[in-house]
């Protein structure tokens, strides 16, 4: 080799380290054991793992390719001319899995419908690969912090908008489950959006779920040259964000646009208050029945109480005449849509001789889940009510 292409200044220089998974360090012996205008490059490679090799006649490069080599550990490069410094690195192709930031970090709501409890980012360098069965993991944890044992959840790998598989994850076993069939490939330089959903989140009310791609195992194939290598991503757990499952599948409250009243005695189909219902999930609700809880001393007060649909003034349901502390409006059924809201009024008649001074109601209502078939009751205290002048 000629001593003004490499000498022993210039060859410190070509000692340089490569970037591959591990970010470890890879140094590079360079000689010229046949002479001429060549270099061989030699490495310490791991047996089985490709390399690509790129030079440059400057540090900063830009790079071109000289070998692409699953396993070889040493290569020439011919393209070396007289009075030029050049410049190596060894590169071992890699598949980088982050969190997007897209992955949801608020509430999931209880539905049974999907829900994306996780996306990642899925990137090829220097090689194509083929990822084999991503090594999901799952955990699904109580309020204070306790791993539920045992428990099961539906995953459903998506791929750029494309669903590849849908499978039981056990709850913190996450080298029992892959996805399998769900491989996709990756192209070079080319982020690869992998979605993870689930869709029986309603039987984790109040739970914690954290979704995350386990430490590989072997489970990613490269090519360089038309041929195949294997390699593991990631290196380390890389988890989505820790959500909680909101229980709160249907709320129930006073509505703000019916504030406080002041209400004459003997007012007729006077409103005394309004309420709303409001579906968090995207199964709906069947509501009734209905009960409306007065003090005993406002019993009296008020007749002829009924609740009336406003969207169409329709009256939901009978009157009660008479009332007493507890007034249960049994034949009161409606439903309240996915993701929707319902408001509903109560109307009377407040006595002639009603006394004047506060009257207030407290609102509880049955409700029934459409799909997951949950029961659950919501109360709720309605405005105050004044009767005087």
């Amino acid at each position: 080799m000629k001593t003004t292409t490499i000498n022993a200044v210039i060859l410190s220089l070509l000692i340089v380290t490569a970037v591959n998974a591990e970010d470890t360090g890879l140094q590079l012996i360079i000689n010229n054991p046949v002479g001429g205008d060549q270099a061989r490059i030699c490495w310490q490679g791991e047996p089985g793992v490709a390399y690509r090799v790129l030079s440059s006649t400057s540090v900063n490069g830009p790079w071109s390719e000289v070998a692409a080599l699953p396993t070889n550990v040493c290569t020439f490069d011919t393209t070396m001319t007289n009075s030029r410094s050049f410049f190596w690195v060894v590169k071992q192709p890699n598949l980088t899995i982050t969190r997007a930031p897209e992955s949801p970090d608020s509430e999931l709501i209880v539905n049974t419908f999907e829900q994306v409890l996780a996306v990642f980012d899925v990137t090829a360098t220097d090689a194509g690969s083929w990822v084999d069965g991503l090594p999901v993991v799952i955990y699904i944890r109580e309020p204070n912090g306790d791993l539920m044992p045992g428990q099961v959840m539906y995953i459903r790998l998506i791929v750029d908008g494309r669903e590849l598989c849908c499978r039981a994850v056990t709850n913190g076993l996450p080298k029992d489950f892959r996805f399998n069939p769900g491989d996709f490939t990756v192209a070079v330089g080319v982020t690869n959006k992998v979605k993870l959903t689930a869709c029986n989140i309603g039987n984790f009310g109040g739970k914690t779920i954290t979704v995350g791609i386990a430490s590989g195992h072997n489970n990613v194939q490269g090519v360089i040259a038309q041929r195949a290598f294997w390699f593991s991503v990631p290196v380390a757990e890389v988890d989505g964000c820790t959500l909680r499952v909101s229980d709160d599948c249907l709320l129930l409250t006073k509505n703000p646009n019916f504030g406080d009243q002041t209400v004459a005695p003997g007012t007729r189909n006077v409103k005394l208050g309004s309420f709303v219902l409001t579906d968090n999930t995207n199964e709906g609700d069947n509501v009734g029945p209905v009960t409306v809880y007065l003090d005993p001393a406002e019993c009296q007060a008020v007749s002829n109480l009924r609740l009336v649909d406003p969207a169409d003034g329709v009256q939901l349901g009978s009157k009660k005449v008479v009332l007493t502390a507890t007034n249960v409006f049994s034949n009161v059924s409606f439903c309240v849509l996915p993701l929707g809201t319902r408001v509903v009024d109560l109307y009377g008649d407040v006595a002639t001789n009603a006394s004047p001074g506060v009257w207030q109601a407290c609102i509880k209502v049955d409700a029934f889940s459409v799909l997951t078939c949950r029961t659950f009751e919501l109360t709720d205290s309605l405005q105050t009510i004044t009767i005087g002048y």
